[in-house]
């Protein structure tokens, strides 16, 4: 499975590796914590690597928390859609997180609950 470090690795390289790095995380079995911080480790992704990279996050994760992701409507759609596929998600934490104007929030949120 692919680590932070690795994740970080990849994010600054082409998108075929960036992708096959994806594929890896997607198919992890560990039940870890995650966190992604947009503004720090991560903040050099773009929206749409951002919005692929909660399309694979996998799906045995205990914990996800992730900090100053402000990439919109897409990126959240992805992640509630991944968040339904969770089997074993115990904690969500979205901190600092926008997803546009406050109706955009309000609806992301509801789908979320």
């Amino acid at each position: 499975a692919a680590s932070q470090a690795s994740l970080q690795g990849a994010s600054k390289d082409t998108d075929e590796k960036w992708m096959a790095m994806l594929v890896a995380l997607s198919k992890g079995t560990k039940k870890d914590d995650m966190t992604f911080n947009f503004e720090s480790e991560f903040s050099e992704l773009t929206a749409t690597r951002a919005t692929q990279l909660m399309s694979h996050l996998p799906l045995t994760i205990k914990k996800l928390d992730i900090y100053d992701a402000n990439f919109g409507s897409e990126f959240m759609e992805a992640l509630i859609q991944q968040v339904g596929k969770f089997k074993n998600l115990e904690t969500l934490y979205l901190h600092d997180t926008k997803v546009g104007d406050e109706k955009g929030g309000q609806e992301a949120g509801g789908r979320l609950a």
